[in-house]
């Protein structure tokens, strides 16, 4: 198939599943917000961050270094997913040990339920047998073979919503919206096993020395950064928790599980381009260039009326995703609503710079930005609450798109960030016109109407040329057949 089939393909297949467990967990949000107190809503959203918080550790950089090396030695798969699987298996009990002692030293700051204990327990033993799924789903990525990923991902999204759907209607109460997570988690683990065996063959679970070595020291970078970007992530719904109250995290976490459920949709295309990147770091610099700045505008092109959207009609989506009870949430959701921008690129900045072995400017681009957040929201969150939050994580993600531009640039200095970036932007602002003059009819109508504008200012300011495409299957030939 040729390449550019192939990513188009790829990333149709990973979309489609991403749209779909983008809706179940809408859904999943619009039954829980519906089924809890305001009190117990918080407690929710802070045990999700709080396990997700440390979650990263059970990647650790492993998923994307896999990525690129099978892309690049297919022959070597058995050794390694192998080694891999030993490694990952050891990373998980090592997380879950960490989450049970950092829940240990937070009950000696707050006062921590029994019951908000065991939900954290459950969740977090739930996300480290994950595991495995995450080998698997990078071992179809470096084969661009996005459709079992979709599999999987679609399995998840559906049984996951059917078990919390249940919890719900029976009313089995708060413990068990954790244990729907963890039997959708243990039988999609199944289902990646099947997977993977009709596919490539049996499992060789096995340790070589020399490759796990290597694997560290590859993915330990951007491993550390990950654990920074989380951290910078995750870390103001703790802070908010410690210094303000559980029902303000609610109304953050709230606005920002939109916006981070909302950022799998540059995930399925930036994973889907990910092993053509890493090829072509190795084969022609110019081109990856030239792959990076077509990427960007695709991604701004997406995410800019998403920003629209959310920023111009954020209490109209809070009453129809969080009802009328939590209506708080509709002012971070406007603030945060700008984050989605800033996730789009800077998850392109990080596959970037990991294809062409640059994790460490990663790292070093996560770590100022962490810094960053975390001064600002001491200063903020105790004054301000929850806003001082959205301003102290919405300026860290302007600090590190502004890096990671510039650490590509050092390298790729082709790229233009205005011939990737003004056009979109002008099509949304053109957009956010349109919305704010109808935001008082039908939200649908409104969005549908917003949105039908910003494809015709697209079309009009030639946005994507036919001179584009031609030069984007170009820049992809080398690469063909591999």
């Amino acid at each position: 198939m040729d390449t550019v089939k192939r990513v188009a393909k790829n990333s149709f297949l990973n979309i489609v599943s991403k749209v779909i467990g983008l809706f179940s967990s809408f859904l999943t949000l619009a039954l829980v917000a519906r089924y809890l107190s305001r009190d117990l809503f918080g407690e929710y959203i802070f045990v999700i961050s709080f396990v997700t918080l440390f979650e990263v550790f059970t990647d650790m950089g492993y998923n994307s270094i896999l990525v690129r090396e099978i892309a690049r030695a297919k022959d070597q798969l058995r050794k390694l997913v192998g080694t891999a699987i030993v490694a990952k298996f050891f990373i998980a009990l090592l997380t879950f040990a960490v989450i049970f002692a950092s829940v240990y030293v937070l009950g000696m700051i707050i006062q921590i339920s029994p019951l908000l204990k065991n939900a954290v327990y459950i969740l977090g033993f739930s996300v480290c047998i994950d595991f495995f799924t995450d080998i698997v789903i990078s071992t179809v990525r470096a084969h661009e073979q996005m459709e079992y990923e979709a599999y999987i991902i679609t399995f998840n999204s559906i049984l996951s919503i059917l078990l919390i759907a249940a919890v719900v209607l029976l009313d089995l109460g708060f413990i068990y919206l954790f244990w729907s997570r963890f039997y959708s988690s243990a039988l999609t683990t199944g289902l990646s096993l099947f997977i993977y065996t009709r596919k490539f063959g049996p499992l060789h679970v096995r340790q070589d020395s020399g490759l796990r070595k290597h694997l560290l020291k590859e993915a330990l970078p951007l491993g550390i950064g990950q654990v920074i970007d989380r951290f910078y992530y995750k870390t103001n719904f703790i802070l908010i928790m410690i210094i303000r109250s559980v029902t303000e995290v609610g109304f953050y976490g709230g606005a920002y599980r939109i916006i981070e459920q909302l950022s799998l949709l540059a995930v399925s295309i930036v994973t889907a381009i990910f092993p053509v990147f890493s090829v072509l770091s190795q084969s022609s610099r110019s081109s990856l260039a030239l792959a990076h700045e077509k990427t960007l505008k695709v991604l701004a092109i997406i995410s800019l009326p998403i920003v629209v959207i959310l920023s111009c009609l954020s209490e109209k989506i809070t009453v129809i995703i969080f009802g009328s009870n939590l209506i708080e949430i509709a002012q971070p959701l406007r603030v945060l609503s700008f984050i989605v921008f800033l996730l789009f690129s800077n998850l392109l900045f990080k596959f970037t710079l990991s294809a062409m072995n640059k994790q460490t400017i990663y790292r070093r681009n996560s770590l100022i930005s962490f810094f960053i957040n975390l001064l600002l929201a001491l200063l903020l969150i105790p004054r301000y609450g929850y806003m001082g939050a959205c301003a102290a994580i919405l300026f860290s993600f302007v600090v590190i798109f502004a890096l990671g531009h510039y650490s590509i640039r050092k390298y790729l200095p082709e790229i233009s960030l205005v011939t990737a970036l003004v056009k979109p932007i002008i099509g949304s602002l053109v957009m956010a016109l349109v919305v704010i003059l109808m935001r008082h009819m039908n939200v649908f109508v409104v969005g549908l109407s917003g949105i039908i504008v910003y494809v015709l200012t697209l079309i009009v300011l030639k946005t994507v040329t036919s001179d584009e495409i031609n030069t984007l299957k170009r820049t992809t030939i080398p690469i063909q057949g591999e």
